[in-house]
């Protein structure tokens, strides 16, 4: 019997301390990791921007795929930038169907006078309306006064958003998350922005 009991230690039990031992490590790991972000965001010393995520070259877009912006991608590696994603804060999956609003833009949509469908009817307003007020709350949360978002989005869209009552094309106005943001006084700009020296020293400084 005792033979057998050392068996099934060796067998069952110092695998399972190892396994166990393993996936502490791991989290301590992902913890000290996710820790380190923190008190770099909460300490850092100057502004921080908040920039579209799929600027950043993060695979984020509804087509599951990024455009990154030089630009952008160089304000990351500064530490001077936060990267999110409004549609996925918001709970949409990536890759996800192609949105639209259906009249006027996203003020509208605050307002409660028009939705946002995706190209298979799905109304999805309330995801992108919950997704724009956790970026604002980011913002608030680290004094974040400028961002930088995807031009044409109908979230990130400066200008130019996703409209159309019937299908999906690039129309006049600002996306959701772009008009909640501005409502709330923080400064907006486009990745083509970036591209005006006088902003991007401003930024980059």
């Amino acid at each position: 019997m005792l033979f057998h009991n050392a068996i099934i230690e060796k067998l069952i039990f110092k695998p399972f301390v190892f396994i166990t031992l393993k996936r502490l490590i791991n989290t301590f790991v992902k913890l000290f990791f996710y820790l380190k972000i923190f008190i770099r965001f909460v300490f850092f010393i100057g502004k921080m921007i908040l920039v579209s995520m799929c600027l950043a070259g993060i695979n984020c877009n509804y087509k599951g795929e990024s455009k990154p912006s030089e630009r952008v991608v160089e304000l990351i590696k500064a530490g001077k930038a936060i990267p999110v994603c409004p549609e996925q804060l918001g709970g949409l999956p990536t890759p996800r169907s192609g949105a639209r609003i259906l009249s006027g833009n996203g003020h509208d949509v605050l307002d409660n006078k028009t939705r946002l469908v995706t190209d298979d009817g799905l109304d999805v307003t309330e995801q992108y309306v919950k997704g724009a007020h956790l970026v604002l709350e980011i913002c608030k949360m680290f004094n974040i006064t400028e961002v930088v978002l995807k031009q044409g989005s109908p979230s990130c869209g400066k200008g130019k958003t996703q409209g159309g009552e019937t299908e999906r094309m690039l129309v006049n106005g600002d996306g959701v998350t772009v008009a909640l943001l501005k409502r709330n006084g923080i400064e907006v700009y486009s990745e083509d922005d970036l591209q005006d020296e006088v902003i991007w020293k401003k930024l980059i400084a």
